[in-house]
């Protein structure tokens, strides 16, 4: 389950489930989260996009679209999912 969640709010943006999640995975749920958020193609402050490590997330792919739109990508240290709370909070409750 990829999850997209404001942490200013605590709301989920959006989620895609799938068995295998990949970079056009994470390419596509962030893209129709920002035309979601009406910040699609605007030259507006983009927010902060934080990960885990995962394949998906450390790809070419979304490293080039998150360039191309503006946004900026933090990753978390390798094993400490307590930098990543808000979402881990959701997966447990979920």
């Amino acid at each position: 389950m990829l999850n997209i969640i404001d942490i200013f709010d605590r709301s989920i943006v959006d989620y895609h489930m799938v068995f295998h999640c990949e970079a056009n995975d994470a390419v596509e749920l962030l893209k129709y989260t920002l035309i979601k958020r009406n910040l699609y193609g605007k030259e507006t402050v983009k927010p902060v996009m934080k990960t885990d490590n995962g394949s998906q997330f450390v790809s070419y792919k979304l490293k080039e679209y998150c360039e191309e739109f503006g946004l900026q990508h933090e990753r978390i240290p390798v094993k400490t999912p307590n930098k990543n709370a808000h979402v881990e909070s959701f997966h447990r409750i979920l």
